[in-house]
């Protein structure tokens, strides 16, 4: 099977692909990397593009209620958005399914915040806690329908030209289209060592770092928006790369 590095790995012909690191909240960033984007394609056009979104919208952050709002809409109104699927997103519809198997550590792991951002307050929070199937009633009645929905047909992973797109990585050994959805979205240490090339490079995110890592055969976008104040967009046009950032 070819292996490929950066320095050869190409989009597409005539198409720009746009791939928004983990979001956890945050829709101050959310918004202004997507005016970056738009301001981008209205000042250097191009063909055909695709805006990829790598998972974690939620947890951590303040927001998570708006970002969902705002990429729900989003899907409806550019069908060139992809939305990838993150463990956040998954750890929050597992809750969702058994509460009492998942709930604390859904809230230990970033999902207070999400509960808050449904407009349950924390003193609710604090009063239900204990029983973890209130917490779930509660959020049965402020979770609009369409973002149950929306989590639930998120993808796990995408592919353009050269280049693979998703959440966390992937495991060496086994083919690209075999990966398992739990490597996709979950993996992290055995992918971050791995120096040799894949059949495509990788873009994603999960693991955040102050700025975006550039590897032969990966880009990590996740620059921690929630701790460290930054979201980051890897652009890919022809063989060339360049970063877009939201502080």
């Amino acid at each position: 099977m070819a292996r490929i590095k950066l320095s050869e790995a190409k989009t597409p012909k005539n198409m720009r692909l746009y791939a928004i690191g983990d979001v956890h909240g945050c829709i101050e960033h959310l918004l202004k990397i997507h005016n970056c984007i738009r301001s981008d394609l209205k000042k250097h056009p191009v063909e055909d593009y695709r805006i990829i979104h790598l998972g974690d919208y939620i947890d951590k952050g303040p927001s998570s209620r708006a970002v969902i709002d705002f990429l729900v809409q989003l899907k409806q109104l550019d069908p060139k958005c992809i939305f990838l699927m993150g463990n956040h997103e998954e750890k929050f519809l597992n809750f969702l399914e058994r509460p009492e198997d998942i709930g604390l550590d859904f809230i230990k792991y970033g999902g207070r915040t999400t509960i808050k951002s449904y407009g349950i307050s924390a003193r609710r929070i604090r009063k239900t806690i204990r029983s973890l199937k209130n917490v779930f009633k509660l959020l049965k009645q402020y979770i609009p329908k369409s973002h149950i929905k929306f989590l639930q047909n998120l993808e796990f992973s995408v592919s353009f030209g050269d280049y693979m797109f998703c959440h966390a990585g992937v495991r060496a050994g086994i083919p690209l289209k075999q990966q398992s959805e739990h490597d996709l979205i979950w993996i992290k240490k055995e992918f971050l060592e791995h120096k040799e090339l894949y059949s495509k490079v990788i873009i994603h995110g999960h693991t955040p770092f102050n700025k975006p890592q550039v590897k032969k055969n990966r880009i990590n976008v996740d620059t921690g928006v929630a701790t460290l104040g930054m979201l980051s967009c890897v652009v890919l046009e022809g063989k060339k790369h360049r970063f877009i950032t939201a502080t």
